[in-house]
This record gives structure tokens, sequence and C-alpha cells, in this order.
């Protein structure tokens, strides 16, 4: 159903109200004391202003400042049972066919989201494997040096490379663990996702079944009228008797 959008009544466009013609007016449009105006009558009534006047009228300009304060929808033409529920059906097929279809926005968000977080992830990770390494050579050279011996050179660095060997296993460990733990959660996402939509399948199932059953039921109706109304077509009013 088409809408009717209606934005509050700025100084401006007031004072726009106040120059209309009488000519130019009709039945929606408001007094210059009104709240709110709809802003179909306001393009239309610049663009009337402008043609009558010459002056170009910017809308842009009016409408600075100005809220969106109400919603309606338009008297349209009554529809019939058939035409409702033929809409209603479209309807519920478009859902069907757009669901959990992302905006072309969001969908490059979440791109964009995706690949900074996976830059910072390795920035950080390469940045603390570059630290552990450093820190675990230093700690094992000066533990060496300070408590087992001093002036053995090639056991400080011994001692600093297995220290230095021994870290970098452990963190080859904890990205496996990460990287599996990534791959757990996406593989949880991905399989609740699938139950959601099979359920809202089943539970849409039968509703469409309904109501195409229903369409179907008054299609049939309209059909058999019809038959029986060519079929049986009205009788011709007896002749008089003549005398």
């Amino acid at each position: 159903m088409p809408t009717q959008l209606f934005v509050s009544v700025t100084p401006s466009i007031r004072q726009f109200l106040e120059t209309v013609t009488n000519e130019a007016r009709s039945d929606q449009t408001p007094d210059a004391n009104a709240e709110s105006v709809d802003i179909d009558e306001l393009y239309r009534l610049a663009a009337e202003h402008g043609e009558r006047s010459g002056t170009n009228v910017c809308v842009h300009e009016l409408l600075a400042g100005a809220e969106i304060v109400e919603r309606r929808q338009a008297n349209g033409p009554a529809l019939s049972d058939l035409e409702r529920l033929r809409l209603e059906s479209e309807e519920r097929k478009y859902q069907h066919m757009v669901r959990g279809v992302a905006p072309l926005t969001g969908a490059r968000a979440k791109q964009q989201q995706g690949a900074a977080s996976g830059f910072s992830f390795a920035t950080n990770f390469a940045t603390q494997v570059a630290v552990a390494f450093i820190g675990a050579f230093a700690l094992g050279f000066y533990f060496v040096e300070t408590f087992v011996a001093p002036g053995n050179f090639e056991a400080k660095v011994i001692a600093g490379a297995f220290c230095s060997f021994g870290t970098l296993l452990l963190e080859t460990l904890l990205l496996v663990v990460h990287s599996q733990k990534e791959e757990m959660i996406e593989q949880k996402r991905q399989e609740q996702e699938e139950r959601e939509k099979k359920k809202t399948a089943v539970r849409r199932h039968p509703a469409e079944q309904s109501v195409n059953k229903h369409v179907t039921q008054i299609r049939t109706s309209d059909g058999q009228g019809k038959e029986e109304t060519e079929v049986n077509p009205p009788k011709p009013a007896r002749e008089k008797k003549e005398d």
C-alpha cells in the first residue's frame, strides 16, 4: 500500500506556504499554521510555484531542519479477497527469496571488518612471536651466565637457543588451537543458521498450503459459476398464444 510521509513545518516551509496562491492549493494543502505537511504535496506546490512565477524553489532548502513526524497509508482501491490473498502469497514468496540476503553495504562492511581483524591478528601474532623469541633467548643466556657457567659463552648460547625453540613450539601450538577454535565457532554458527532455516520453512509450509488451497477453491468456484452460466443460458420468455 502506498504511504504518505509527513514532515514537520520549519520556518522556511511556513513562509513558503504563506506565499502559495489559492489557485495552486488543493484539499491536501495545509495552512501556514499547520504542524506537518505531506512531502509529496510540498513538492507539487514547489513545482507549480516555479511554473507560475518562473523562480526555482529549492525543496532541499525548505526541508533543512525538518523531521519525519508521521506515516499514513494512502487510501487505495478496495481489493477483493482473491486479490488480497494473491498479494499476500506473492509477498511471502518474495520474503522467502530474499531471506538471508544482506545489503551490499553490510556485506562490504563484513568483508572489511573480517580483513581488518585478520590483519590485526597476524600483526599481533608476529609481534608476539618476535618478542617471545628474543625474550626466551635472553632468559636462557643470562640464566646460564648467572647461575650455571658465567664464563662459558657456548653454553649460554645453546641454553638461549633451546629456550627460543621451546617458545616457538608453544606459539605454534597456540596458533593451531586458535585456528581450530575459529573453525568450530564458524561450523556451529552455520549449523544454527541451517536449523533456523529448517524451522522457518516448516512453519511457513502449512500456512502457504492453506492459502494456496483457499485461492484454488475460490478460482474453482468462480470457474464453475462461469461454466454454469454458459451451459444454462437464460430461457426466452414464452410467446403469448394467439387467440
